[in-house]
């Protein structure tokens, strides 16, 4: 009998970690800090901090001459853009489509779980009808996890050569930085790699 409930906080402890894992994912692809830039000071420059964040889907910095009426002298001056942007590089336009694939794969690994936990709970008696969407959840877990990992380093390779965005000029962003750095989206979407600056 207590090799039934060690079996089954196994598998709830498992679906708690891989559920918080894939809203993490989710949490890191919102992001707007995948590329830290620091910019060259210059009093005359729209950026008043010298940095800008540049996520997947927008482009922050703070700004004491654009600012928003609502948002005080340094409000923070966002730009979204999508994958269909002809300034975006490719790299981003793929990393937004992994990313969004990656995504999918984990709700259908939710799914998946969520199916066998239940079947698992209620007796069902026949073995496959608890191991195969184990299996086939685990197989969606594993295929977002790669796809995640691939966006992330793949983020670390465009830092680590310092690339650069030639952004449209209405977005008042020089098109490549002094230096750049890791952001917190790509600690949040893989924390074991270290961060260079």
């Amino acid at each position: 009998m207590s090799s039934y409930f060690t079996r089954s906080n196994l598998q709830l402890s498992s679906f708690a970690l891989l559920t918080v894992g894939w809203i993490l994912s989710l949490a890191s692809m919102g992001r707007m800090d995948w590329r830290v830039w620091h910019l060259e000071k210059d009093p005359s420059s729209m950026i008043s901090s010298g940095i800008t964040w540049v996520g997947i889907w927008k482009v922050c910095f703070y700004s004491p001459r654009l600012h928003p009426p609502h948002q005080g002298k340094n409000g923070k001056i966002c730009h979204s853009y999508i994958k269909h942007d002809t300034f975006l590089p490719q790299d981003f336009r793929i990393i937004q489509n992994i990313f969004l694939f990656a995504c999918i794969l984990g709700a259908m690994g939710k799914v998946s779980i969520t199916i066998a936990i239940r079947n698992f709970y209620l007796g069902v008696p026949r073995r496959s009808a608890i191991c195969n969407p184990f299996t086939i959840g685990g197989f969606f877990y594993i295929s977002a996890g790669i796809c995640i990992l691939i966006c992330v380093i793949w983020n670390y390779h465009s830092v680590f050569k310092n690339q650069s965005i030639t952004f449209p000029a209405t977005f008042h962003i020089p098109p490549s930085p002094e230096t750049q750095e890791i952001g917190d989206a790509g600690q949040v979407g893989l924390p074991d790699m270290e961060e260079k600056k």
